[in-house]
């Protein structure tokens, strides 16, 4: 049997918009030829670089804010690493996906300039931040999730998500053409709705979450059940299923492997897409 691939640490941006009781969140397509989830729809995100520890990518850090991020997340143990994986969520969803979370008075041109240099190796996030003279919205980010790809992946990541309310900033969301090739704001029942016809596929962790979204109802609702759950690593192991397909077996499901439970909780794959099974 080989060896596990390595984790690699990532960040994901969880973006919410849209009137409080009909929510929309911003998902992405994953490009055809990417080496992990290809085609997959998903939230703006990607692995934490060695810039992204720098302090002076987190200006107007609030140290009160990695407080609480080692308090809730397992693993992080220094404020530098809890910071570096907020600077990638904010990072990664500027370059994906066009949203600077944060006040600007720079013009939507001069931003998407800004933009296009950035994620041609042109520059760099730090001096980005200088040039728009932005000032970015840490308060305004909870963290609500922590997936870990199992074992049987040739690429693995351990990944946080955080979640944030958007605004009018949404609007300049457009994929990247390159990591992204389409974009939209889909409501958690219009996108699950769309996955079950197998139009849309998702990740498993954006399949869990739009679940989530989809019984909560509103965006008060979804971001306090997000900064008040106790976060726990999902790390889920992947399992036959009689008959065909997999079954993503998570933490408390009686089949998981270091963290059994009495009953099932695992994401199935059902022919044309998931389904969640609790």
């Amino acid at each position: 049997m080989s060896e596990a691939a390595p984790l690699r640490p990532a960040a994901t941006l969880v973006l919410l918009d849209g009137p409080e009781d009909a929510p929309r969140t911003l998902l992405l397509k994953r490009a055809a030829q990417s080496p992990f989830m290809a085609n997959a729809w998903v939230f703006p995100g990607g692995r934490v670089d060695d810039a992204d520890h720098a302090p002076a990518a987190a200006p107007g850090f609030p140290p009160e804010l990695a407080q609480i991020m080692l308090q809730r997340s397992m693993g992080f143990g220094e404020e530098a690493e809890a910071r570096a994986h907020l600077v990638c969520a904010l990072r990664e969803t500027f370059e994906e996906a066009g949203v600077l979370l944060g006040a600007t008075d720079a013009t939507d041109a001069v931003v998407d300039a800004a933009r296009r240099r950035l994620l041609a190796g042109e520059t760099t996030w730090d001096a980005v931040l200088v040039e728009l003279g932005a000032s970015l919205a840490w308060d305004e980010l909870i963290y609500g999730d922590h997936w870990v790809t199992p074992p049987v992946e040739r690429r693995r990541y351990d990944t946080r998500f955080y979640l944030a309310r958007v605004g009018g900033r949404g609007a300049a969301a457009m994929h990247d053409a390159h990591e992204t090739t389409e974009s939209a704001w889909l409501s958690a029942e219009e996108a699950l709705a769309r996955h079950a016809t197998g139009e849309l596929g998702l990740a498993p962790p954006t399949f869990w979450l739009l679940t989530r979204f989809a019984e909560l109802g509103t965006i008060d609702g979804i971001l306090t059940w997000a900064a008040a759950r106790d976060v726990i690593p999902m790390a889920p192991a992947v399992l036959p299923r009689k008959g065909g397909g997999v079954a993503i077996v998570l933490p408390g499901d009686h089949e998981h492997p270091t963290s059994p439970g009495e009953g099932e909780h695992r994401v199935v794959w059902g022919g044309r897409g998931w389904s969640l099974v609790r």
